[in-house]
C-alpha cells in the first residue's frame, strides 16, 4: 500500500513512477510456527525447477511479459542506510509488481521495486545477508529441515504471546523515483508504520479492514477497482478506500515528501 500511496503522489505531481526502494524496520516481532512449517513443506514438496520459477520477481504477473530471476544476495546502501535481503522481500516484491502490472496507467509499464531489511551498518547488513542463502541451503536439506522444525522452531499454532505482540513494532520506509515531462528525475518518500506485531496482530487487523471495505464501502470499492477482475492485490482491488480505512484504524501514514 505504500507503493500505491507514493505512486499516487507522484502522478499528482506530474511524475511517471520508474522505480522504488523500500526499507523494513522490525522490533520485537515473533516467529510463527505455522509459517515456518509452510515454508518447510514448500521445500519438501516442490522441485528445484519449481522453486527457481517461484523466484521470478514477476511470478505473479505472467501477463506483463517481463521476467527477472535475479535476487539481491549482497547488502546495499540505499536511501535509508544499509539494507540486506530478507525472507519476505521476494514475496513482497512479487506483490508490489503485481499491483504495478494491474495498474499500468498509475505505475507505468517498466516500474521496478526492491526491498530490504534495514541494518545499522555494513557489518550488520553483511551478517543479515547470510541468513537468506543459509535458509535456502538448509531448506533443501531434508535432515537439517526436519531437525530445525522439530527442535528449534515453534510448533504450528505457536507464536508470540500477547505481551510480545503488543510490544512489537515495525515500519516500512519507501522512496519512489520517477521522471517528469521534462525528463527530470524527482523522488518522493513516505512511510507505513505498524502498531503491533506484524505477523499476527497487524496482519489480522489489515485483513479485517479489507473485509470491511467490501461490507461498508462496496460502492466505493467497485468505483476504485474500475471493473477490474482476476487476481488483484489490495492496491489494485481496494486502492484508496483501503488506505483510508487503514489510517482510520490507527496505522501510521505520514505525508508524502518530495526530495529537494
Amino acid at each position: 500500500m505504500l507503493a500505491l500511496r507514493l505512486a499516487l503522489a507522484a502522478r499528482e505531481a506530474g511524475v511517471t513512477p520508474r522505480r522504488m526502494e523500500a526499507s523494513q524496520r522490525l522490533s520485537g516481532a515473533g516467529a510463527s510456527g505455522g509459517t515456518l512449517a509452510t515454508i518447510g513443506s514448500v521445500f519438501e514438496d516442490f522441485s528445484l525447477a519449481q522453486l527457481a520459477a517461484m523466484g521470478d520477481r514477476f511470478y505473479l504477473s505472467p501477463e506483463s511479459g517481463r521476467s527477472d530471476t535475479s535476487s539481491p544476495l549482497l547488502p546495499w546502501r540505499g536511501f535509508d542506510g544499509w539494507s540486506a535481503p530478507w525472507v519476505m522481500g521476494g514475496i513482497n516484491t512479487q506483490l508490489v509488481l503485481r499491483s504495478a502490472t494491474t495498474l499500468p496507467d498509475l505505475f507505468g509499464r517498466d516500474f521496478t521495486y526492491r526491498e530490504g531489511l534495514h541494518q545499522r551498518g555494513l557489518l550488520g547488513a553483511a551478517l543479515a545477508a547470510l541468513v537468506l542463502p543459509a535458509l535456502a541451503v538448509g531448506g533443501l536439506t531434508g535432515l537439517f529441515r526436519g531437525l530445525f522444525l522439530r527442535f528449534f522452531a515453534p510448533r504450528p499454532g505457536q507464536g508470540p504471546g500477547r505481551a510480545q505482540m503488543m510490544g512489537a513494532r515495525w515500519e516500512t520506509r519507501g522512496r519512489l523515483v520517477g521522471t517528469d515531462a521534462a525528463g527530470n528525475e524527482r523522488a518522493f518518500t513516505s512511510a507505513f508504520v505498524g502498531q503491533r506485531d506484524p505477523g499476527y496482530w497487524d496482519t489480522s487487523r489489515m485483513v479485517l479492514e479489507a473485509a470491511l471495505c467490501f461490507v461498508l464501502d462496496g460502492d466505493a470499492v467497485a468505483a476504485e477497482s474500475g471493473g477490474k477482475v482476476g487476481v488483484l492485490t489490495p492496491a489494485s482491488g481496494l486502492g484508496r478506500v483501503f488506505l483510508r480505512r487503514l489510517e482510520a484504524a490507527g496505522f501510521g501514514l505520514p505525508g508524502v515528501v518530495e526530495d529537494k
